[in-house]
């Protein structure tokens, strides 16, 4: 029997024919907290086993294939015990590193080179080194810098405020969110100009960049986020087809509008713009 330190669950451990069985706890955290203090320190002491290491990188402004085509030299170069996965998310790729070695200093010395001379070819496209979620990048950036952000969602739903605030301690520079949906809430408190509205339409650049700006006032945020798009199915029209999404970025004395054309999902709509929208907010920290 092997103590569980945080329930009550027995975890049992037994050995014939140099094979170990062990049974774990059924609740998700007990396994995951005995297999990481208990039983692979266990295993590693009884039995020789391969050192691994795997290191992730971000990457942005490549889709999966363009991106293997960049760094296809890169990749063959790799030797036999590093390998190279691709994990696509919406805007950006992750490059995971995984190598197997008897030797753990030689093998971390031999992917760091590697990640060194691929940054060569990357260069800033490279957004993190960790597998860290983009709302934590952004949100250690506002943090270091001492700013604060406020978002002025429509299409996104209030989705990239809840992002942002999924991060413990987002309260420091996370100011608050208006989320916009129908224009009566667009021109009564974002105060976006209603000639606008019915000229250029709610989803325009007219009407994001004055979004962006005056939640930024109204809530006296150092940067502003702003969304308006077509998140479909429905409501598509020929000159803004579903998937027709407006992002608007600003700060005090910069602002960064873009227009997009993702898919035919709902969903994923929503998920693309809010990645899209944290990406442009890096850009212009």
């Amino acid at each position: 029997m092997i103590q569980n330190a945080i329930g009550t669950a027995p975890i049992t451990l037994f050995e014939k024919d140099n094979h170990v069985v062990i049974s774990l706890p059924g609740v998700p955290n007990e396994m995951k907290n005995v297999m990481t203090n208990q039983i692979i320190p266990l295993l590693r002491q009884k039995f020789h086993t391969e050192a691994i290491i795997h290191k992730t990188l971000l990457v942005q402004g490549y889709s999966e294939s363009g991106l293997a085509m960049k760094i296809a030299d890169w990749e063959n170069s790799l030797p036999d015990n590093i390998h190279l996965a691709y994990l696509p998310i919406p805007g950006i790729t992750k490059l995971r590193l995984s190598g197997k070695s008897n030797n753990h200093t030689e093998l971390e010395l031999s992917i760091n080179q590697y990640i060194s001379s691929l940054e060569k070819i990357l260069g800033n496209a490279i957004i993190s080194y960790e597998d860290t979620p983009l709302e934590k990048i952004v949100g250690n950036i506002l943090r270091q810098k001492e700013k604060t952000l406020a978002t002025a969602e429509s299409c996104t739903g209030g989705y990239i405020a809840h992002r942002i605030t999924s991060i413990p301690g987002s309260s420091e520079y996370f100011k608050g969110t208006i989320v916009a949906y129908s224009n009566t809430i667009k021109t009564t408190i974002l105060q976006v100009a209603e000639t606008d509205l019915v000229n250029c339409g709610a989803v325009s650049k007219e009407v994001v960049e004055q979004m962006a700006k005056n939640v930024q006032n109204l809530l006296q945020s150092d940067y502003a986020i702003a969304t308006s798009g077509v998140a479909g199915p429905d409501g598509g029209t020929e000159n803004k087809p579903v998937g027709t999404i407006w992002i608007s970025v600003c700060s005090a004395t910069n602002m960064l509008t873009r227009k997009y054309n993702f898919s035919n999902d709902r969903i994923y709509n929503i998920v693309r713009t809010t990645q899209t929208a944290l990406l442009m907010l890096k850009e212009i920290l």
